[in-house]
């Protein structure tokens, strides 16, 4: 990916039919079927809330630690990856940002701040953008627009609907995602491995937990794991 490039779900759609569309036409982000503007500024606002948590937490670190582990951390295939991992400017293996971002809830000045740097085509991110972000974050994950209303400590899921997928609008979430073995095992192998794989992403979950202590925000992992039938298992 080249720095002058930004990183987009799609120009012609939004992934999150939560987003308040009446305001994002409003605010001009939207504009008839064209979703691109709110796409794109979406997209800087991830570059730059990426960098903002790197402050907090070294997640290629834990990435490498997964990927370095020997423990046959298989890939998720590209056609079983969510969009929110194919957009991700960290470009890690097993983890990434979850939350949608609804960047319609940014004032006319943040907006405008992001649309200038995206009109110019810089999307160095400096200290301008990472004081917008600390500032809002917090309200642009929050996925609490129900029903034409804003709510409260309103849960949803973030996949099959079932407890292990469960959090708070405003929770801030992160994927731990990997794919089945590329090696053959024995059964008593393949259980000893998985054991292991277990506690290390467990290790890792509580680790990244306690790093992003000073965030302010609850923060939920999910792991998410494809197994040999491309089955998705939530742990």
């Amino acid at each position: 990916m080249q720095e002058n490039e930004l990183k987009i779900f799609d120009k012609n759609m939004i992934l999150n039919n939560r987003v308040n569309f009446d305001v994002a036409r409003q605010k001009n982000l939207i504009n008839g079927e064209d979703y691109s503007v709110y796409a794109l500024i979406q997209s800087l606002y991830l570059k730059t809330l990426e960098q903002y948590i790197y402050s907090y937490v070294d997640l290629k670190k834990y990435d490498d630690e997964i990927a370095n582990s020997n423990l046959d951390f298989g890939l998720v295939p590209d056609d079983r990856k969510l969009a929110y991992q194919k957009i991700s400017y960290m470009n890690l293996k097993y983890i990434y940002i979850r939350n949608f971002l609804f960047i319609e809830k940014l004032n006319t000045n943040d907006l405008e701040t992001f649309w200038g740097r995206i009109k110019n085509r810089n999307y160095v991110i400096d200290d301008e953008l990472l004081k917008i972000v600390e500032r809002t974050f917090k309200d642009v994950i929050d996925n609490n627009f129900v029903a034409g209303e804003y709510k409260e400590d309103f849960v949803i899921s973030y996949g099959p609907a079932n407890p292990l997928t469960f959090a708070k609008s405003n929770d801030f979430v992160i994927n731990i995602q990997y794919g089945f073995n590329t090696t053959k095992m024995t059964d008593e192998e393949y259980n000893e491995n998985l054991k292991k794989k277990k506690e290390l992403i467990v290790k890792i979950k509580e680790n990244i937990i306690l790093d992003l202590n000073g965030l302010g925000v609850n923060i939920k992992i999910f792991i998410r794991n494809i197994n040999d039938d491309l089955t998705l298992i939530y742990e």
